[in-house]
């Protein structure tokens, strides 16, 4: 192991010691850091219960209070931070990986490629399910493969650097968790290497997309969409089969009506949300809620403690696709832009195919997440048993 190696795990297990020590004296938003893969329901509802905005022994204002974080997402003098060291640079220095041009140029696309993705999905998810046995596991099996094929077409990368893109997916899938939890130094290598094949494979394919809406798509879009849109569809789907199981007759509900499982991912991006915290840096001095936020600070919106407060929803800790159209959900904004609409349309395909293909499902084991995963809880395995027979009328 080098010098540097050396010198870099030292100060990412340093970080990673300070948010448990934080945790240990009762801050719940240095808790949520941690990303240890346990209920963190206690965690979200402490960060809510400190107030409408409150400031973290990290150094952190944080809100879990939804009229706070509505507001603070929507303030013109917050934004997506400004980071224009390499990632490289700013791995060693413990922020997050994705290049800076990745988090701020990206926007929301056409609604005609949001239906082109969620058709495709559905179309790659079903061929995929077709051939698979009874029992399998929804992250390994289902949601990884359907992605980067998704992702491939998107971006027009062919057979034959199909398997590099395949593994640079997988390398980069703590990108969003390492902006706001220190990983291991194997992790954090791998996911640095990993932003580096994925530059290098959008860059080659740049302006080849198969999918004409999206134009010439841009390099930084690719490792967007690779980085940050598949990690979100991963847990987002995740989130949704796990809550409709867990609800007595909703699958069915989905497989007699697959146009249910736009309402149930809605309604996943409130209940379960795959991006639980959204960190804003200050541009100048500001004043909410009576307290004084110098410029520069960070701010940090607890979406998953918002979705749940209960002055703004009924019943905030019960799953309900039937809240309607408007649920008044806290959605991530900038950088998410283009990535949450991929994210959203490839889940819901994947779950109208799951819903079409296994009207009957259910847990086949517990399921189990990643460590140091606060912003999205990671899913590592889903097992799911699942039959093929009509659902009885």
């Amino acid at each position: 192991m080098s010098m540097l190696d050396q010198e870099l795990g030292r100060r990412l297990q340093l970080a990673h010691g300070l948010y448990w020590l934080r945790r240990r004296a009762g801050d719940p938003y240095a808790a949520l850091l941690c990303g240890h893969p346990e209920d963190t329901a206690s965690f979200h509802a402490g960060a809510l219960d400190r107030g409408p905005l409150w400031r973290s022994t990290t150094g952190v204002w944080v809100t879990g209070d939804h009229a706070t974080g509505t507001a603070l997402l929507a303030h013109r003098f917050l934004g997506a931070e400004d980071v224009a060291a390499s990632v490289r640079e700013r791995l060693v220095r413990l922020r997050g990986v994705l290049p800076a041009a990745v988090v701020q140029r990206a926007g929301a696309p056409p609604s005609a490629t949001a239906d082109h993705w969620r058709a495709a999905a559905e179309h790659l998810c079903a061929r995929r399910l077709a051939v698979l046995s009874e029992e399998f596991d929804l992250a390994a099996d289902v949601s990884r493969p359907v992605g980067v094929e998704l992702l491939a077409e998107t971006l027009g990368v062919g057979e034959a650097d199909f398997p590099a893109l395949v593994s640079a997916c997988e390398g980069s899938e703590a990108a969003l968790d390492a902006s706001l939890s220190p990983q291991t130094l194997s992790v954090s290598r791998r996911l640095a290497d990993a932003v580096d094949e994925l530059e290098r494979l959008s860059g080659r394919f740049h302006g080849r997309s198969v999918h004409g809406s999206l134009g010439d798509t841009p390099r930084e879009t690719g490792v967007l969409l690779a980085a940050v849109g598949l990690r979100i569809a991963h847990d987002l789907l995740a989130n949704s089969v796990r809550a409709l199981l867990t609800r007595p007759g909703s699958w069915s509900e989905l497989a007699v009506d697959p146009d249910r499982a736009g309402p149930a991912i809605r309604e996943t991006l409130r209940h379960a949300p795959p991006v639980r915290v959204h960190t804003l840096r200050a541009y100048e001095d500001l004043v909410v809620q009576g307290e004084r936020i110098p410029a520069g600070a960070q701010v940090a919106v607890v979406i998953a403690s918002a979705n749940r407060d209960p002055r703004v929803f009924d019943r905030p800790d019960v799953f309900d696709p039937d809240r309607g159209e408007e649920t008044g959900a806290l959605l991530p904004g900038p950088p998410y832009g283009l990535a949450l609409p991929f994210a959203r349309a490839l889940a819901e395909g994947q779950l109208r195919a799951l819903a079409s293909a296994f009207p009957r499902l259910a847990g086949a084991g517990p399921a189990t997440s990643h460590p140091r995963s606060p912003l999205t809880g990671r899913l590592a395995r889903l097992p799911l048993r699942a039959s093929r027979s009509t659902v009885e009328s």
